[in-house]
């Protein structure tokens, strides 16, 4: 818990694609100074040199040795060097001859491969400094832009994904004792996976730097792994639509706490979600279809008729209450927004009753459009490309559709009772991935993949400020998402996706008789703390796991460490303290 130190939001988004967030506001310029061939400007924790001739930048952190960037190294090595990657080879900056002067310096970057490319570098004073460059205006395109920066001894590298390491297997499916909160000899791939789907292309360096990448397009961080002497960070490059050709990076100075903050002042600020969401929250995977119980006089579904009670019997005060995938009409618990009677008879009264006595209400939701809605959505080009039921969220038409059907949701008689949304999916093999796979705006999916949970979250975030409106500026409600991306920590709290307390767990996870781990909730510690690099404030895991747990030691330490987390989440398909002994009873030490 040492690191939730504070808030921070990759919202933004010039910095994602062209994703907007009101919350950033302007930058201050700063101004560039002269020595020769050198240019300096001063940011309040450190300086940055940028020399013409050879090129080279060198970050010198207040606190910290200085450390080069961009280095003057022989031809052709790769040492520590800023460049394009084509079909005929790698080309790097060997020199540029910028003009102008106070905030802004822009000229001609001369390339090793005799080629011309153009660069520009602005200096602020509260969000550090830009670099764009652009290739020569040649064919072939360039397929990719590479940064080599050198590591030094000991230095540690910190964010880029919650995922404790790339491996799906040893992260996820089956949680090894692998990884740390240090980076360094890995090979983090940029591109958002599930169901620990918590990615941004910005890391924190303990020498007193960060580095942010604009875009959405995959990229590689090779963090010291191939070369333990160089961090190579590799960003492929557009080959088609609106986005601009070229390598946008930010640099930031200074120790953590700074760090974050011009890294906020770039992209925004976090949202500031209702003190509901640090209450506890109750869910279940799925409340089964079941004979009504009278809960407070009403006929109800029999396990939140029972979760209820519990609570009552513990006098423990309401807090939130989830209601998972299945809950509404239609295929697969989700053909609409419209409670589902069999499973949830007298849902308004129900919905009415639990508000009445302190609940918050928060449901399942994803960016699926399925049964009438679907065919609606497809007949109006409304499907993202080769989908068969995810939104094309590029598509403002489409957007706009969906947000009619959730504000209508919002203040309809059964939704009027919802507060929050628990955001699934958006991370998965429905949305449209590939390079033939066009969107609306023109973008391909390769591009449109690490953008599309944003583009879901500002949908959702946008249609609940319309139905519910705002307090200083926050949405009177909450989202709680899985899957991140720059810009997601403007309008979404969050969750790390699927971690299990059972080893050989796959999903669906059957059987549920294998032993149990503790390397899941070890992969939650380590998720946490690197999402705080990364720049997420309010985040909380399924306590005991997404599985069915099977140790109530570790189900105990499990409790204590949401106690501690920002969001205490007791859901999934494991039992509560309330239901927790082999006959379902309450297990008081728990």
């Amino acid at each position: 818990m040492t690191i939730l130190l504070t808030a921070v939001v990759l919202g933004g988004l010039d910095c994602s694609g062209g994703e907007s967030n009101a919350s950033a506001s302007r930058a201050t310029p700063n101004t560039w100074r002269f020595h020769g061939t050198t240019a300096e400007t001063n940011l309040p924790q450190g300086k940055v040199f940028v020399a013409e001739r050879p090129f080279a930048i060198t970050l010198r952190p207040r606190s910290s040795p200085a450390h080069e960037l961009v280095a003057p190294r022989p031809a052709g090595c790769g040492c520590a060097d800023l460049g394009f990657v084509s079909a005929t080879g790698r080309a790097r900056v060997t020199s540029w001859a910028p003009t102008g002067r106070g905030s802004t310096l822009t000229g001609p970057a001369h390339l090793s491969d005799g080629t011309t490319a153009t660069m520009r570098i602005d200096a602020t004073r509260d969000r550090g400094v830009h670099i764009v460059l652009r290739p020569p205006a040649r064919s072939p395109r360039p397929s990719a832009w590479e940064l080599a920066i050198p590591h030094s001894r000991n230095e540690g590298i910190y964010g880029l994904t919650e995922r404790i390491v790339d491996d799906y297997n040893q992260s996820e499916l089956e949680p090894a004792e692998v990884g740390s909160l240090d980076r360094t000899g890995e090979i983090v791939k940029m591109y958002v996976t599930p169901t620990i789907s918590g990615y941004a292309p910005f890391f924190q360096s303990s020498r007193g730097y960060g580095v942010l990448v604009d875009g959405t397009m995959p990229g590689t961080y090779d963090v010291a792994h191939s070369d333990p002497a160089i961090t190579r960070v590799t960003f492929e490059l557009p080959q088609r639509g609106p986005s601009a050709v070229e390598a946008s990076i930010h640099l930031f100075v200074g120790d953590h706490l700074a760090i974050l903050d011009q890294f906020t002042r770039l992209t925004g600020r976090p949202v500031q979600p209702p003190d509901a969401v640090f209450t506890h929250w109750r869910g279940r995977d799925e409340d089964p279809v079941g004979k009504p119980v009278q809960w407070h006089g009403i006929p109800i579904n029999p396990t939140v008729a029972e979760d209820l009670a519990a609570y009552e019997r513990a006098r423990i005060p309401p807090g939130i209450f989830h209601f998972d995938r299945p809950w509404a009409i239609g295929s697969e618990g989700y053909g609409d927004l419209v409670w589902d009677p069999a499973r949830f008879p007298n849902a308004q009264r129900m919905l009415a009753e639990m508000r009445r006595v302190g609940w918050k209400i928060e449901v399942w939701v994803s960016p699926w459009v399925l049964d009438a809605p679907n065919a609606y959505a497809k007949a109006h080009g409304y499907l993202a490309p080769n989908s068969t039921r995810a939104l094309d969220l590029t598509n403002p038409d489409a957007v706009a559709w969906e947000e009619r059907r959730i504000v209508a949701f919002l203040r309809g008689p059964e939704g009027r009772y919802v507060d929050g949304f628990f955001l699934d999916r958006g991370d998965e093999f429905d949305v449209s991935s590939q390079a033939t796979d066009i969107y609306h705006d023109g973008r391909s999916g390769r591009e449109i993949h690490n953008a599309y949970p944003v583009l879901y979250e500002r949908m959702f975030h946008d249609a609940l400020v319309k139905a519910r409106g705002t307090t200083h500026g926050n949405a009177n409600g909450w989202l709680l998402a899985r899957p991140s991306y720059t810009g997601s920590q403007a309008y979404v709290v969050r969750w790390p996706g699927d971690t299990h307390s059972r080893t050989g767990v796959l999903i669906p996870e059957q059987p549920e008789t294998s032993a149990s781990t503790d390397k899941g909730l070890r992969s939650y510690l380590i998720s946490m703390q690197r999402a705080a690099f990364m720049g997420t404030d309010f985040i909380g895991s399924d306590t005991g796991g997404y599985s069915q747990w099977n140790d109530k030691d570790l189900y105990a330490r499990w409790i204590e460490v949401s106690a501690l987390s920002p969001l205490m989440r007791f859901h999934g398909k494991g039992a509560a303290p309330s239901d927790a002994n082999s006959d379902g009873t309450t297990d008081t030490t728990l």
